[in-house]
């Protein structure tokens, strides 16, 4: 299920485009503030995409440093 999400994540990461407040040079500070909120949105968009009915964590179970290191995968 979870390696379905990451295909389609990333068929369409070149159609990802952030929105021009997000692209300051204080993204990671952003990004740390509203992780919850990107998650929910992240995940949002999973479930509309995958039509998977999943109930999620309501705060974001990574941290930040995880979510942004390429090498990490969480692995369960």
């Amino acid at each position: 299920m979870i390696s379905k999400a990451f295909q389609l994540l990333e068929e369409q990461e070149n159609e990802i485009v952030l929105p021009s407040y997000i692209k300051a040079t204080n993204l990671r500070n952003y990004l740390a503030d509203e992780l919850d909120i990107i998650c929910q949105d992240a995940l949002g968009f999973v479930q509309q995409k995958t039509g998977f009915c999943v109930t999620f964590p309501e705060h974001c179970p990574y941290t930040l440093e995880q979510l942004l290191d390429k090498s990490w995968y969480p692995i369960h």
